[in-house]
């Protein structure tokens, strides 16, 4: 039956989107993390730089 056919994919389709939904959360969650890494080691970085400046004024 052409109606039980459609139903049985719309079934599996809301299934194949949900997962998609949270994959597509997870991933998102974990660039925001690596930007958040990115953001705090360039801060790292630049602070290095400013004080590796300093050290070389001293010498």
């Amino acid at each position: 039956d052409l109606l039980k056919q459609l139903s049985e994919n719309v079934e599996g389709n809301r299934e194949k989107m949900k997962d998609l939904v949270a994959s597509s959360m997870q991933n998102s969650d974990a660039l925001m993390a690596n930007k958040a890494d990115i953001s705090e080691r360039r801060a790292s970085i630049i602070k290095n730089r400013e004080d590796m400046s300093k050290n070389r004024s001293n010498i």
